[in-house]
């Protein structure tokens, strides 16, 4: 009797353990998966306000772009974008940046041109995607849209973050 008691409860062990494991996976694959889709649409709310916060400008305003020393954003526009809490570049119609946000600026060389990259094939469309820049930022989601609407000085921006801030690992799977 016992070691029919012993079959029955290792077997029952072992299928538990895979029922863990299949769950486990399972909610895994799909955390990640709904974690990229709440980024993709904080990146898009970002981009919104910013956009909207442009147009709504130079409708006040007029022209948003001082030309003098180099064409960059008037500082009363500038200040506001200071304020996003991830990466956003405001450029011109040629792909000249006008603007950035306070977190950009630290950036280096080589990965500030990483994440601009996107802005040169935006052709009046929005694109997304995930790029991998020079460390120590790794993998980053953006978010680039044009701006037609808030005067000649302005062109597209856009709005990156680092992956990691939504990517869910093993680690918060046991949590």
């Amino acid at each position: 009797m016992s070691s029919i008691r012993r079959r029955l409860a290792v077997w029952y062990a072992v299928a538990l353990g895979v029922t863990v494991l299949a769950f486990g996976t399972a909610l895994y694959f799909e955390r990640q998966q709904s974690s990229q889709h709440e980024l993709d649409r904080r990146l898009a709310i970002e981009a919104d306000a910013a956009k909207r916060w442009l147009e709504e400008s130079y409708r006040v305003l007029g022209r948003l772009v001082t030309e003098t020393p180099s064409p960059s954003l008037d500082p009363g526009t500038g200040a506001y974008l200071e304020a996003f809490r991830d990466f956003l570049i405001v450029s011109d119609a040629a792909g000249n940046v006008v603007g950035l946000s306070g977190v950009t600026r630290p950036l280096s060389a080589a990965a500030f041109e990483q994440i601009t990259a996107p802005l040169d094939s935006l052709r009046g469309r929005k694109i997304s995607g995930t790029l991998t820049v020079a460390p120590p930022l790794g993998s980053v989601r953006y978010l680039a849209i044009p701006v037609d609407s808030a005067g000649p000085g302005i062109g597209a921006l856009l709005v990156a973050t680092p992956t990691e801030e939504a990517s869910y690992g093993p680690t918060a799977l046991l949590r």
